[in-house]
């Protein structure tokens, strides 16, 4: 088996590919990337050979279709930008692919040519969505039916650990009332909503705690009914408290307006001028607590009674995994699971899918257990 590393030295995708390299099983790794020289770099830290390392520009669908070729397995860790090409690459090389972000629409729409082809897409293979979406799977298999899915998370890191999770950061609560993925699901309707409403309380292990959560634009709002028969599915989350309520203030004051505005004579938007800030003060990097909080509500039906399936997650702290590790590892661990199990056959169904559609609940959380991150649950009527 070939497993292509595309893209994977970005700070979660080199967790991912440092996991697959330590495990092994591969007859064949090879590192892609643009930036040759950090891809050697990062081929010399963990020990690859630096003739695995080849350059690879994603925006050239042809060269892209040229270095999937020949593998069987791929780790995906280039931007959002480029993961329709990925897919269709993936069809024309029969590669199979393991991505973080969910599928879009238009990757969705490709589904059939996928499984004609015989290639498995696992997009949202990460901490939310990913393990969220199998701790869902995992009680939906243990009752007769389901009635409600409440997803929850708390992401603890710095606001501005790299420009693309301080965008995403975000985004998630960005004010405007046509963000098309901020929805809930409710009697097979997709219905919109603001940022900062369905506020609950959850309690999250330590040392993250009881934190408010709220709706926010994730893929299992989508897709979770589509594996999963249910009436309802709410995806809420937050970040540390400090973050939160920087949040209010920048929403409350329109920082993240993308209208410009000028400043002496030149014109920016108020959310690029933030982001430009955060991304060269000190203060946007600290953040005294860093993890990873998951917890999932199943309320069904078993034998005639009413069900309540609570599943969290727990995961090593920052004096075993350090910093980033102690959240970085919960997102780029899944997606190392993710290429295994695909690496040795075990998906369900081949096509483009959430890894609720496409994964075995006791398999992935067997390998997530493996490696730190551990399950629990709780069953009252």
């Amino acid at each position: 088996m070939n497993v292509l590393l595309l893209g994977g030295i970005g700070a979660v995708a080199a967790e991912a590919s440092r996991d697959l390299f330590q495990h092994g099983g591969f007859d064949k790794i090879t590192l892609a990337d643009v930036n040759v020289e950090k891809a050697r770099a990062f081929a010399r830290e963990i020990g690859l050979p630096l003739s695995s390392v080849v350059r690879v520009d994603a925006s050239r669908p042809e060269e892209l279709t040229d270095v999937m070729r020949g593998n069987d397995v791929v780790l995906n860790g280039l931007s959002n930008l480029f993961h329709l090409s990925v897919l269709r690459s993936a069809i024309k090389t029969r590669s199979s692919v393991v991505d973080l972000n969910g599928a879009t629409e238009n990757m969705e729409s490709l589904d059939n040519e996928a499984q004609e082809a015989g290639v498995t897409y696992l997009a949202g293979c990460g901490a939310t969505p990913g393990i969220t979406n199998m701790m869902a799977l995992k009680a939906a298999e243990e009752l007769d039916s389901v009635d409600e899915i409440d997803v929850s998370f708390a992401a603890f890191r710095s606001f501005a650990l790299s420009r693309t999770l301080l965008d995403l950061t975000i985004s998630e609560f960005d004010p405007r009332e046509d963000v098309k993925e901020r929805v809930i699901y409710e009697s097979g309707s997709l219905l919109q909503v603001l940022p900062f409403n369905g506020e609950k309380m959850v309690d999250f292990p330590e040392p993250i705690g009881t934190q408010p959560v709220f709706f926010v634009p994730h893929p299992e709002t989508r897709h979770l009914p589509r594996s999963i028969k249910t009436d309802r599915v709410y995806t809420r989350g937050c970040f540390s408290p400090g973050i939160m309520r920087f949040l209010r203030v920048i929403n409350e004051y329109g920082f993240l307006r993308t209208d410009p505005i000028q400043i002496d004579g030149a014109k920016i938007s108020p959310r690029q001028l933030l982001s430009e800030y955060l991304l060269q003060v000190p203060e946007a990097a600290r953040e005294n607590v860093w993890g990873y909080g998951l917890h999932v509500e199943v309320i069904g039906q078993r034998t005639g009674r009413s069900v309540r399936h609570t599943l969290w997650s727990t995961h090593p702290g920052m004096d075993e995994w350090g910093i980033p590790g102690a959240y970085s590892k919960n997102i780029a661990l899944p997606l190392a699971v993710g290429a295994r199990l695909l690496m040795e056959r075990k998906q369900r169904r081949t096509g483009v899918g959430s890894p609720d559609s496409l994964l075995p609940a006791g398999l992935f959380f067997k390998e997530l257990e493996a490696r730190g991150i551990k399950l629990h649950e709780e069953v009252t009527n």
